[in-house]
C-alpha cells in the first residue's frame, strides 16, 4: 500500500460495496505516499486486515528490515485478533506477493550507495527485484477484490497468503520448517527440568 494508485483502488473497491473495515499496516501517510483523506479514513475504522506480506514469512537476502517489519505485523495481528474476538472484531494478516505498483521503484525502494564486493548475494538480490520491477505477478484491482472478499467472510483466517509465488514460497518454508525440527527435536527437549 505504499504506492498511493494501488491503495486508492483498494479504497474504491471497498467504498463500492460498503466495506469499511480495513487499516493498511503500511501505516498510511509516514511518507507521504498516499492521499490525505487516506490518512484520516484508516484512522476511522476498526482493523479488519492488516497488510503483511510473504516477506514477513519467507524471506532472503537483503530483505532484513522489511522481513523483520512484516512478520511484526503477522505476530501483532495474531496477538490482536485473540484480544478483541470477545468484541467481535476479527483480524487477518494478508500476505501477498509481490502485486504490479511502483514498489520497487527508486522513489519507493532505497538501495546503498556503497555496494561491499562480499555481499554479492545481495547484489545478486536487487538485480532480480530490478528486473521483476513492473513484472510482479500480482494485479492491485485482484489484491483489492480478495480483500474485499475477506472483509466479507463470516470467519476470516488469521493469515491469508495472496498468490500463487506466495502459496509456493510458503509450503516449501513450511516444509524446510518441520524438517529442522525433526532432526532437533533431541536438543529443543534437552532444556527442561526432568520429570519426576
Amino acid at each position: 500500500m505504499s504506492d498511493a494508485q494501488a491503495t486508492q483502488t483498494i479504497i474504491n473497491a471497498m467504498n463500492q460495496v460498503g466495506v469499511t473495515h480495513l487499516i493498511g499496516a503500511t501505516i498510511a501517510g509516514t511518507e507521504g505516499e498516499v492521499p490525505q483523506p487516506l490518512v484520516g479514513w484508516t484512522e476511522a475504522n476498526l482493523p479488519a486486515a492488516y497488510i503483511a506480506s510473504i516477506s514477513g514469512t519467507v524471506t532472503g537476502p537483503g530483505q532484513v528490515i522489511y522481513s523483520a517489519t512484516k512478520a511484526a505485523v503477522i505476530m501483532m495481528s495474531e496477538a490482536l485478533a485473540d484480544e478483541v474476538a470477545p468484541f467481535g472484531i476479527q483480524v487477518t494478516a494478508v500476505g501477498p506477493s509481490g502485486v504490479r505498483t511502483d514498489f520497487l521503484d527508486d522513489r519507493s525502494m532505497k538501495r546503498p550507495q556503497k555496494q561491499l564486493p562480499e555481499y554479492q548475494v545481495v547484489r545478486q538480490t536487487m538485480a532480480g527485484l530490478a528486473q521483476l520491477n513492473h513484472n510482479q505477478s500480482g494485479d492491485p484491482e485482484l489484491v483489492g477484490q480478495a480483500i474485499i472478499t475477506l472483509a466479507q467472510m463470516e470467519e476470516m483466517p488469521r493469515r491469508l497468503y495472496l498468490g500463487n509465488w506466495s502459496l509456493g514460497a510458503l509450503q516449501q518454508k513450511i516444509g524446510t520448517l518441520v524438517e529442522e525440527i525433526n532432526r532437533n527435536v533431541a536438543l529443543s527437549q534437552s532444556i527442561d527440568w526432568p520429570v519426576e
